[in-house]
């Protein structure tokens, strides 16, 4: 950011004042008088500027600079500068010699600005006017002097004695017409150097008697032999020729033999009495084109008449914004102070010295020490401040100070005069804290912060004359402006994954936690029609960082977690911390909820409960039928004598195709040599009493969650048999009942096969 000083040769045009004040001074007589000094040497505030650089490890180097400059009415012209001189040559300027005095006046300042001008760097235009711009023998003409770069031919361009207008308007006088001189300086202007210092120096001594008009409505016999017309690219006087069978046309020609046709386009009118301003209409009429002057050029105003003084001074003010640059010469009294006061300011120069800068840090940045780390109690430390001078690294510089308060303090003395065009600069290093990333992350965005609070420079500008001190030093302040830096957020991205068949909820639903705490609004994660279940939530790292971890609100019916893993490792929490964007990714797997069975037995004629039963369940094959191996053997069952024990039980059972195979019956029963088919869905559980028999469904066991039940009776063995061994032969299934599912309960072993 930041604070641009204008600068200019604001001595060098002071010095064409005491220049032109002198001569006049010279030709009317010097008395005692009293006149506020214009224009001193000066300078405001000095350029200024604070930067803020982010480095590689996110951390950012705060530079605040100031830029020396000095200002002198007497410094060596190092680049183009183009004046344009505007003289009234009015009959009223022969009154006191006033016209002899201005040629003076020039001459003199001639003389100063162009000595050694043989490189041309200074170039004067010199534009006279009266009732319509002319040269110094009153004739119409335009486009001023052209460019002089010698003494001899800027003075040969004024006369001596103001002369009569030979336009024929006022055949024995001359009159003024600001707009037309201030015109063709606009005019003049537009050929000067691009890169050059411009100014304008308007001078005058009466009040506007005429102004300039379009050709339009403004013909006639009359106004055409009044010599009123003019084209305005050459300054020929024109004439009006009416047309027999047309309009008419202007022509250089009053009878319009051997004369040259003029694009009306081209001809303007002189209007005006010759001796009044009624209403400041003449000098409004020249106020648009000063001021188009003021935007490219500086401009000055001279009044060598006192009495007009309040009406150049209210035009000078009108066109400027202010009265600086304007200067009454209208008596020998006023010229002398004048004269005094431009002739120090000529040999006058002012410069910065005892200049302080003060900062302070925004509450979203601390100090960083030279290891890197942010500093315990957030300020800066002394010993990392570096300097430079115009970018090299300023080794004898004076150094910065910090307050208990934290506010830095760079005075570079009164002792040190800021070098002109040279720069300062004093640089320190701050990391965003925790706080900045903890609001940033709020926002849910990338945000801007200042670095710094409150910073301001002070200074007092010294002036000399003849390198001797010069009055008391003026003392000034302005602020800087705060470079803003971007607070990075950063991002956990949570990945659903489901492992198992089922049917799926349109959407799942997690709490994040930072620190243990509950962090934000609760994330949502829908299918994006294409199998992935993906979402991202802003969160914040920092310089000390924050623990992030996910709970599952809802898994969806049917589906229970399986895992929960950070970055993809066994822990389920992760830890941002950096100054730059962090990532995380959480993968939270949902498993199909598990199911449990319980098997009895029962006497097939009398339906008592039987005991000392065995049964091995196995997992289908990746096809679907059984396979009698150990491989797919998930589970074993008994059928005990006890109350708590008096059926087989089966827990952990997933979605999926299971065989149940009898493997010890109680004595004096038929052993079924054909499994059982089980088949687990979300729905609950059937079965078969034979691998491709009619399914049935298993009802739930009252009062537990996810756990049916069914009673297989058997069939006792005919005499001579050995049921506990094996048997041959179907034994017919009856299912006996089946009951509700109520509560969780704890796997043997999980399996899912289809």
């Amino acid at each position: 950011m930041s604070n641009k000083r204008r600068r200019g040769t604001l001595g060098k045009v002071l010095a064409v004042f005491a220049v032109l004040a002198t001569a006049l001074v010279l030709g009317l007589g010097a008395t005692p008088g009293v006149a506020s000094a214009q224009g001193e040497a000066n300078l405001g505030v000095p350029a200024h500027e604070k930067t803020a650089t982010k480095n590689e490890d996110g951390t950012y180097t705060v530079t605040l600079s100031v830029t020396g400059a000095t200002d002198s009415s007497s410094e060596t012209i190092s680049k183009p500068v183009d004046i344009v001189l505007v003289v009234d040559q009015s009959t009223s300027m022969n009154e006191g010699d006033r016209m002899t005095n201005v040629r003076n006046a020039a001459k003199q300042l001639a003389e100063s600005v162009l000595a050694d001008n043989g490189d041309g760097q200074v170039r004067i235009s010199v534009v006279l006017f009266g009732t319509y711009t002319q040269d110094k023998q009153g004739n119409p003409k335009v486009g001023g002097s052209g460019w002089l770069t010698s003494a001899s031919a800027v003075v040969n361009e004024i006369p001596t004695y103001a002369p009569n207008d030979q336009t024929g308007i006022f055949a024995n006088g001359n009159g003024t017409n600001w707009e037309a001189g201030l015109r063709d300086a606009s005019n003049i202007l537009q050929t000067a150097r691009s890169e050059a210092e411009k100014y304008v120096i308007f001078l005058s001594d009466g009040e506007p008697t005429y102004r300039l008009e379009d050709a339009g409505d403004d013909t006639g016999m009359f106004e055409s032999w009044a010599g009123r017309f003019f084209d305005r690219t050459t300054g020929e006087r024109v004439y009006w020729i009416p047309g027999l069978f047309s309009e008419g046309h202007f022509s250089t020609s009053p009878i319009d033999i051997g004369g040259r046709d003029v694009d009306t386009a081209n001809v303007e009118y002189v209007e005006g009495t010759g001796n009044t301003n009624p209403n400041q209409v003449n000098s409004d009429a020249a106020l648009e084109v000063a001021k188009q002057i003021s935007q490219n050029a500086t401009f000055f105003s001279v009044s060598a008449e006192s009495g007009t003084d309040w009406l150049m001074s209210s035009f000078h003010q009108r066109v400027t914004g202010s009265t600086d640059g304007f200067y009454s010469a209208g008596d020998a009294g006023s010229l002398n102070e004048a004269f005094n006061d431009i002739s120090s300011i000529i040999r006058s120069e002012a410069s910065y010295r005892n200049v302080t800068i003060t900062d302070t840090l925004s509450q979203w940045v601390t100090g960083v020490s030279t290891d890197g780390s942010a500093t315990a109690d957030g300020r800066v430390e002394p010993s990392t401040f570096t300097y430079s001078k115009n970018g090299e690294a300023w080794s004898d510089a004076p150094r910065a100070t910090v307050g208990e308060d934290g506010t830095i303090t760079w005075a570079l003395g009164e002792n040190l005069t800021l070098e002109d065009d040279v720069t300062y600069s004093m640089s320190f290093v701050v990391a965003l804290n925790q706080a900045a990333y903890d609001d940033a992350a709020s926002k849910g965005q990338t945000t801007s912060y200042p670095t710094n609070g409150e910073a301001s420079i002070s200074y007092d500008v010294y002036k000399t004359v003849n390198g001797q001190p010069s009055g008391e030093p003026e003392h000034g302040t302005g602020t800087y402006e705060s470079p803003s830096v971007e607070v990075p957020v950063s991002t956990l991205t949570i990945t659903k994954v489901w492992d198992g068949d089922g049917v799926k909820p349109e959407s799942v639903v997690f709490d994040v936690y930072q620190d243990d705490e509950k962090y934000g609004d609760p994330v949502t994660l829908t299918d994006d029609g294409s199998g992935n279940w993906t979402g991202q939530v802003v969160v914040a790292a920092g310089p000390e960082g924050h623990t992030y971890s996910l709970s599952e609100v809802n898994p969806g019916d049917g589906w229970t977690v399986g895992s929960i893993t950070a970055n993809d490792t066994d822990e389920q929490k992760v830890t941002l911390t950096g100054l730059t964007a962090q990532t995380a990714t959480f993968t939270v797997t949902n498993v199909p909820e598990s199911y449990a069975l319980w098997v009895y037995k029962t006497d097939a004629d009398t339906g008592e409960p039987l005991h000392n039963a065995k049964f091995d369940l196995y997992a289908a094959a990746d096809d679907g039928t059984f396979v009698k191996s150990a491989e797919n053997l998930i589970g074993q069952g008994v059928v005990g004598t006890e109350a708590e024990d008096d059926h087989a039980v089966f827990e952990g059972l997933q979605p999926g195709t299971y065989y149940l195979m009898e493997t010890h019956v109680p004595a004096g029963y038929q052993l079924k040599d054909e499994p059982y088919k089980i088949v687990v869905s979300s729905s609950g559980i059937q079965f078969a009493s034979t691998p491709d028999g009619e399914m049935a469904s298993a009802s739930k066991v009252d009062g537990q969650d996810r756990t049916y039940q069914v009673s297989f009776k058997n069939v006792k063995a005919a005499d001579g048999e050995i049921p506990s061994t094996g048997g041959a032969g179907n034994l017919p299934l009856y299912v006996t009942g089946i009951v509700a599912i109520a509560g969780s309960v704890m796997a043997v072993r999980k399996v899912r096969r289809s």
